[in-house]
């Protein structure tokens, strides 16, 4: 009997098949309907940390605690929903982990930022071509995108820790101007900088909380101790008792804390709106439609159309990802970023995309300074700030060899109940092609020319949308290519 395609997508997915009737008759894959689960649970337990265990200089180990080892019976609930979510793929991101903190005590500070970094990098590149080479092609859900998250925190960490020692070095000389071989540390960097390696429980708790080990977003771990502390609330003091002589003290302890209700309910509702236009229009533009012959032997302008409505339709789901994980993590109290020039409290430290300012964009400048922010920020403490030449392509690298080499991250096979035919005869010997060298660092390189042009003083005419399409299309060939491979394996085995 045959498979059906929508259980051969997930049949490689390790986590949680517990809820798969639920899922069915939703209408959801496993993967997508766990990833949710995940989601909603950790938004109960944000509410329940923040309700019952405030920020207060009496109950910082509890919190710390309480995150993630509850009691032996709740046991973690970082890693309990990251294992409910990715299954024994959890073990990756208990790996990286473990070897950095090792790493961090043995070798010197002077290098160990290096070391964890190289490390770290590889150690993602390593699962990303596992993907390609063994499940190239499939849009399930696995733990890519924590363990993306996760190589940010070591590596943010590390680095952080390398601009302590730095710092420690530098307090050490008589004339600390003098020192060239430990420069001095920028603003950002002094407000960064660790000059201890976190303890154990502190280090467990920043790599599994659970607001944020599913998707994110990063949050770099002095904002973090911030958090756990209660100093990012700027109301309560963190250790010592309230010196009432001191009126500058006792005026912030008299401060109430502010309220998480507003931008929770703000950001569940736009998650609502656009996980509605996802699961109402996506499935009716999908990309492959812009390579249907109807579309090309249309008019430029219903081109045109189809092709921004389509992508828009792409970009919905990471909208509503990134807004959920920024709720999840402010119903928490994490998140909150002081208050602004009215005294109204600013939810945005953790803010990982603007979907208006994205849409309205009116050069690729405002849309990259809006989308993935947290990533950039991460590239820019990490890589920008502190290459003394080549900071741009730098970036660009390291943002390539960060990001997945499989191609979901770039094709997403909407209907995924749908198949594949082929009558070229050539195709059975056909394998994919695995290219080491990053498929968006290849592309960067390729669309040089077109992501340079001015668009307010240029026209884009019918070439520039060929190229788009012709690279669409090699997608949609070296999917094509994947698919048939793995009917003829299969086949093979079969006979």
């Amino acid at each position: 009997m045959d498979q059906p395609a929508g259980d051969e997508s997930t049949a490689r997915y390790t986590g949680s098949r517990f809820l798969s009737p639920i899922a069915d008759t939703v209408g959801l894959r496993i993967d997508q309907f766990n990833f949710l689960v995940t989601e909603t649970l950790a938004l109960i337990f944000a509410m329940c940390f923040r309700h019952f265990l405030p920020p207060k200089s009496n109950n910082t180990l509890p919190r710390h605690l309480v995150d993630k080892i509850l009691s032996i019976l709740a046991s973690l609930l970082g890693i309990a929903l990251c294992h409910f979510c990715y299954g024994s793929q959890i073990w990756h991101i208990i790996v990286q982990s473990s070897v950095v903190y090792l790493i961090l005590y043995s070798v010197h500070p002077k290098h160990s930022h290096l070391v964890v970094f190289v490390f770290c990098m590889a150690y993602l590149s390593a699962v990303h071509i596992y993907r390609i080479i063994y499940d190239y092609g499939n849009s399930t859900i696995d733990i890519s995108a924590s363990l993306m998250i996760n190589t940010q925190k070591l590596t943010a960490l590390a680095f952080a820790f390398y601009d302590g020692y730095r710092s420690t070095q530098r307090a050490r000389r008589r004339r600390p101007d003098e020192d060239d071989e430990h420069t001095a540390l920028n603003e950002d960097q002094e407000k960064q900088k660790i000059i201890d390696i976190p303890k154990p429980i502190e280090y467990l708790s920043y790599i599994f909380y659970f607001q944020g080990i599913c998707v994110g977003p990063l949050c770099f771990f002095k904002d973090y101790c911030d958090f756990i502390e209660g100093r990012n609330l700027l109301v309560i003091p963190t250790s010592g008792t309230i010196d009432k002589s001191n009126d500058e003290q006792y005026q912030l302890s008299q401060i109430k804390q502010p309220s998480i209700f507003w931008p929770v309910f703000t950001k569940i509702l736009q998650c609502s709106m656009w996980g509605y236009i996802f699961l109402a229009y996506a499935p009716y533009y999908p990309l492959e439609y812009n390579l249907s012959q109807e579309i090309i032997n249309s008019s430029f302008f219903k081109r045109v159309w189809i092709l921004v409505i389509s992508i828009f339709c792409f970009r919905v789901k990471y909208y509503c990802a990134f807004i959920l994980s920024e709720a999840v993590n402010n119903a928490a109290g994490l998140g909150f970023n002081g208050f602004d020039k009215n005294g109204i409290p600013r939810w945005d430290l953790l803010t990982n995309v603007k979907p208006l300012q994205i849409e309205l964009g009116t050069s690729l400048k405002v849309v990259l300074d809006v989308w993935n922010i947290q990533t950039a920020l991460w590239l820019r403490r990490v890589c920008y700030d502190r290459l003394p030449k080549g900071r741009t392509l730098g970036v660009f690298v390291i943002s390539a060899f960060w990001m997945p080499r499989s191609k979901p991250w770039y094709h997403q096979p909407w209907n995924d109940h749908g198949s594949t035919n082929s009558s070229s005869p050539s195709s059975s010997t056909m394998s994919t092609p695995v290219n080491f060298i990053p498929i968006n660092l290849r592309l960067l390189l390729k669309f040089t020319n077109l992501t340079s042009l001015n668009l307010s003083s240029t026209d884009v005419k019918n070439p520039c949308i060929d190229m788009i399409i012709d690279s669409l299309q090699n997608f949609v060939v070296l999917n094509e290519m994947n698919v048939l491979e793995k009917k003829y394996k299969k086949e093979f085995f079969v006979q």
